[in-house]
């Protein structure tokens, strides 16, 4: 079921108990009471939620972006998880956090392989809310998280916790989400991923030749592995080429 703009028809009280595919988009008044029906859709597979903040107080936005990941409770069969909440400036800047207990729902999601997580505002997770997060979900093939809001206050990932990430979801094949090698040591660098495909380092916090040869180390040089890296300036561009050429791995 695809609904986009459709407001009066998430009005509808009518059932849907063999639904698999559920995707909204910009369905906004009528989506708060739509989601909240969800709940008893046990069969679903495959969520997309897609919504734009409007600018208000913030206190009725956090209500939303919550909501949204409310949406997985009783979604026992779920695999694939899509949320992208875009929004204006003002929630770019936004001064209080998004708590990591937003988050909490997809504790009952162990089935999920998919989850692209998209979000305007800052988020507060850490290396221990993820790990915990992931002990959960051991199925994990595809995982996204990426935080539109200025650089101190996105999240990221050490090495160490990188690395605990693969270990408890073996499956893994694609990573994106802001790497911080800065908090890594070699000595924490101890298990190396043996199915990963990609690792997407976007806005990241790797800043200098010792830290992009660290995080290099770390990775496979066996197999096929492609390293991207974004938004990351021209100088830091010039370490990668530097030291991309000690190990077998395709740096884009």
């Amino acid at each position: 079921m695809d609904l986009q703009r459709c407001h009066s028809a998430l009005e509808t009280r009518k059932s849907f108990p063999s639904l698999r595919r559920l995707s909204l988009t910009s369905c906004q008044p009528g989506i708060s009471l739509f989601l909240r029906r969800l709940s008893s859709l046990a069969e679903l597979t495959d969520i997309e939620v897609s919504d734009e903040l409007c600018e208000g107080d913030g206190v009725e936005d956090v209500g939303r972006v919550t909501e949204f990941f409310q949406v997985v409770r009783g979604c026992g069969r779920l695999e694939s998880l899509a949320i992208r909440i875009t929004g204006s400036d003002e929630q770019d800047s936004h001064s209080d956090p998004l708590p990591v207990a937003v988050l909490e729902p997809l504790r009952s999601c162990s089935l999920l392989k998919s989850l692209f997580i998209e979000l305007v505002w800052a988020f507060h997770i850490d290396d221990t809310d993820l790990v915990t997060l992931l002990q959960h979900l051991p199925r994990l093939i595809h995982f996204k998280l990426e935080v539109v809001t200025p650089l101190t206050h996105r999240p990221s990932l050490s090495l160490q916790a990188l690395a605990i990430f693969t270990t408890l979801c073996p499956k893994i094949q694609t990573i994106n989400i802001a790497v911080d090698a800065s908090r890594s040591t070699a000595q924490e660098m101890v298990y190396y991923p043996t199915r990963l495909e990609l690792i997407d380092v976007q806005h990241s916090y790797i800043e200098d030749s010792v830290a992009v040869a660290a995080f290099l180390s770390w990775l496979p040089a066996s197999r096929a592995l492609e390293v991207r890296y974004r938004n990351v300036g021209d100088k830091l561009s010039e370490e990668w080429e530097k030291v991309r050429g000690t190990l077998q791995l395709r740096v884009v």
